[in-house]
């Protein structure tokens, strides 16, 4: 899911029941998907200014845990591990 995409449902005045409808996805999971992208969009504009780093907004916004195994099913790859287990 694109952030642009979420912006735009939100700039509607969907409600997050409505947005996760949409979306194929719960009311729950519609509701953290936009938190995370506020989030970022926000520290992303505090890291443009100067006032924190991009590695501090990458380390407190985390990735959508969704993200990774869906770029990589389109690219042919296999999907990342979920734990690596060492001896």
């Amino acid at each position: 899911m694109k952030p642009e995409l979420i912006w735009l449902l939100w700039a509607v005045a969907l409600t997050f029941a409505q947005m996760g409808e949409r979306l194929g996805i719960t009311e729950e999971g519609a509701r953290l998907r936009f938190n995370r992208a506020l989030a970022f969009a926000d520290g992303l504009a505090k890291a443009l200014a100067g006032r924190t780093t991009l590695e501090e907004v990458l380390r407190v916004t985390p990735p959508d845990p969704d993200l990774a195994r869906k770029a990589t099913s389109r690219a042919g790859a296999p999907p990342p591990a979920k734990s690596i287990t060492l001896s």
